[in-house]
């Protein structure tokens, strides 16, 4: 949907702005709800409907959630996990160095997973584990998760083990 509002409207679109603060970490990423996402769905696909049991519930949550619940789920090709995972993996990788360089004043409009890596890296060079596990974040969740055949690849040739690893490190950082 982000891509398509890209596409079809610009970056500096609303509805585009909120969903790129639900694959970065932005300073309005935990409040966003459920409803938001119906309400641009509707907009762009010229529906109306409530997609969302539980409306109020805050996305960045949910995506938390459903995260956790894939580490659970056997070993396979189980595509919606992967994707889950991928986005779950880079949410909290930028957490952290977040919290870590714990600069306010620090934005990025493309690429902020690689951006933050980046400017980590330079600020904490001899925390060489942390650096390690952003690196793999990096070079294992694709900066876009376009939902089309062809861009399915890294995710679908990477193991469900690989994915639930990172994503374990990634939540252990400190």
């Amino acid at each position: 949907m982000r891509n398509l509002i890209e596409y079809t409207k610009t970056k500096a679109d609303l509805d585009y702005l909120t969903l790129t603060s639900l694959v970065h970490i932005k300073p309005d990423s935990g409040q966003i709800k459920q409803k938001q996402l119906d309400d641009i769905y509707d907009r762009l696909f010229g529906t109306s409907g409530k997609a969302w049991n539980s409306p109020d519930n805050l996305v960045i949550d949910d995506i938390d959630a459903e995260a956790h619940k894939c580490l659970g789920v056997a070993s396979g090709v189980k595509f919606e996990c992967k994707v889950v995972l991928s986005i779950a993996i880079r949410l909290a990788a930028e957490r952290f160095m977040l919290a870590k360089i714990n600069n306010p004043n620090l934005v990025f409009d493309d690429s902020q997973t690689k951006e933050l890596v980046e400017h980590f890296e330079a600020r904490f060079p001899n925390d060489r584990k942390a650096i390690t596990t952003l690196q793999s974040v990096l070079l294992m969740t694709p900066e876009n998760i376009h939902l089309n055949a062809f861009m399915y690849e890294p995710i679908v040739d990477l193991s469900d083990e690989h994915l639930t690893k990172l994503y374990n490190e990634v939540k252990a950082l400190k």
